[in-house]
């Protein structure tokens, strides 16, 4: 769920030690805790701080795009459209 709450714009405490997405840790839209029961207060304050009023959560520095920007597809028909056309 770490990565999907990042493409929602949703932020994330995990209750691990370390994650798999480190992606979603540094673009700041995760926060590990482990079990410690006031690291997990801590960062629920946090974003409850954050996200207060309905706002939604920003990561990153705006141009960080972990993940891809969702445009892989129409690139890669492009470049395939390119090659076959010199074919």
């Amino acid at each position: 769920m770490q990565k999907e709450a990042f493409f929602l714009g949703t932020p994330c405490v995990t209750l691990r030690e370390e994650t798999e997405w480190v992606e979603t840790v540094n673009a700041g839209a995760n926060t590990l805790t482990g079990l410690d029961r006031q690291k997990i207060i801590d960062a629920v304050a946090h974003w409850k701080k954050i996200t207060a009023n309905g706002a939604r959560a920003k990561f990153g520095d705006g141009g960080a795009a972990p993940f891809g920007r969702g445009d892989a597809a129409g690139r890669v028909v492009a470049e395939l459209v390119r090659f076959l056309g010199r074919a």
